[in-house]
């Protein structure tokens, strides 16, 4: 009955503490999807920055070129630096969409990992809230005790037991012979090997 409960009682310290660490696995996976929710805040404002930053390079370069084309002596009503001027203007707005839209990915990107850090918190909380100690505890002294009764009654005789040789390589199992090979029966003549 001591080894039921020897056997009981660490059942129960091992559920335990795969309960508190599947509670601990639980709060790292969601501290770590607050930190991924925060990281796609910060690409996406960090994106919103370098996108207004380029359209500020691209106002400046155009500035320059319509003073070049000024301190040159060309007419500033020209087609030509219309063209020159509005091609340049387009192709900034198309950098400061690609900026934009790169760190949008960045940002999705982080987000879809803070929901898997989410998802895998919540299955740790589901472990962990399946795992109960005293109930572990309980079958596993009760199977021990269970197993002890029954040897204790075949031992008196009341029931099947195997019984193992002194040499350990076979031994009887109700009143048959047993080797590590198989087992021969003394009242048949039947041998399995």
């Amino acid at each position: 009955m001591i080894s039921a409960a020897a056997a009981g009682y660490s059942t129960y310290t091992q559920a335990k503490a795969a309960k508190e660490q599947a509670h601990y696995q639980s709060a790292v996976a969601n501290n770590n999807k607050i930190i991924a929710d925060r990281a796609a805040e910060d690409s996406i404002k960090r994106g919103a920055v370098e996108e207004e930053r380029k359209r500020q390079d691209i106002e400046l370069l155009k500035g320059k070129q319509i003073a070049g084309f000024a301190g040159s002596g060309t007419d500033l009503s020209s087609g030509s630096v219309f063209d020159v001027v509005g091609e340049t203007a387009a192709l900034g707005e198309l950098d400061a969409l690609t900026i934009r839209s790169n760190y949008a990915r960045e940002s999705y990107e982080k987000r879809v990992m803070g929901m898997n850090y989410g998802a895998q918190s919540l299955l740790y909380n589901y472990q962990a809230q399946s795992i109960n100690p005293w109930t572990s505890a309980g079958l596993t002294a009760v199977t021990t005790a269970a197993g002890f009764a029954g040897a204790a009654a075949a031992a008196k005789g009341g029931g099947s037991t195997t019984s193992p040789s002194p040499g350990g390589g076979g031994g009887t199992y109700n009143g048959s012979s047993v080797s590590s090979a198989g087992f021969s029966q003394s009242s048949s003549s039947t041998t399995l090997r």
